[in-house]
């Protein structure tokens, strides 16, 4: 039984990762969980789990999987102090750096924007100015300043996506709710990508082999939209999401329960 109260939560957490859902802001936590579980155990190799343990988060942390914590609805009463609020920080700059950029370049007509956009830094006084704005916003937002209060505002976390909840409710903090669907919604895993290699294999044969990647890559994108948006239509579809509280990857499979991973 005690290696099944380790092995479960370990197995829980390659689920979510390797799911559908968003999960970027659930790693870190998952992970404190699963350090939690070892050292309360009696296993006589409790130590060395620990290190091993230490030593594969150390290699996957990272400031996106400490910023999508800070910014994840679920945890916006846990203090956000040191190394979280640094690394959510950092990432403000690079994001406002990213918007900087694509405003630059987004304009075909001007000669300079481009130019500038090459020599871009994150010291540079726009990017500055769009990661303060951010983050006026952010203390608002650990504030639970105006409609965030609301309980049934954090009550919508639990069947809403993060970006989605950002999306809805985020529309008064515009600077930092553009940042938080950004990261929100990146992938933990490549478990797509892997995905999207398989279809990209079966696109480009070598019966195919005069296609261009350019061609290859539309049709792969054409194939998961299609695919997407013919779940979309299906009656009953809900938007993939992982519960506040709650071990499970949908409403739909329950697969994630300590019975099932028992047997």
């Amino acid at each position: 039984m005690e290696v099944l109260k380790i092995a479960t939560p370990v197995v829980k957490l390659l689920r979510l990762c390797d799911g559908a859902a968003p999960a970027m802001g659930k790693v870190m936590p998952r992970m404190n969980s699963i350090r939690g579980v070892i050292a309360n155990s009696t296993v006589p190799w409790k130590e060395g789990a620990l290190k091993i343990h230490d030593a594969r988060w150390a290699y996957l942390k990272s400031p996106m999987h400490l910023a999508g914590y800070a910014l994840d609805p679920e945890y916006l009463a846990h203090d956000m102090s040191g190394d979280i609020q640094e690394a959510l920080i950092s990432i403000i700059e690079k994001m406002a750096m990213r918007y900087e950029y694509s405003r630059l370049t987004s304009n075909p007509d001007s000669l300079s924007g481009p130019m500038l956009a090459r020599k871009l830094t994150v010291d540079d006084p726009g990017v500055q100015r769009l990661a303060g704005e951010a983050c006026v916003e952010l203390a608002s937002y650990q504030d639970s300043a105006g409609i965030l209060s609301r309980p049934f505002v954090k009550e919508q976390a639990k069947t809403l996506p993060p970006a989605q909840w950002w999306s809805m409710y985020g529309k008064n903090l515009p600077a930092l709710s553009k940042v938080a669907c950004t990261v929100l919604s990146q992938p933990v895993c490549a478990s797509a990508a892997e995905r999207n290699w398989s279809i990209y294999g079966s696109i480009k044969t070598d019966r195919r082999n005069r296609m261009r990647h350019s061609v290859s890559d539309r049709l792969v994108y054409c194939h998961e939209a299609l695919q997407l948006r013919i779940k979309r239509t299906k009656a009953g579809y809900k938007e993939p999401a992982v519960k506040w509280e709650s071990d499970s990857d949908s409403d739909e499979n329950n697969s994630d329960n300590e019975e099932d991973l028992m047997v």
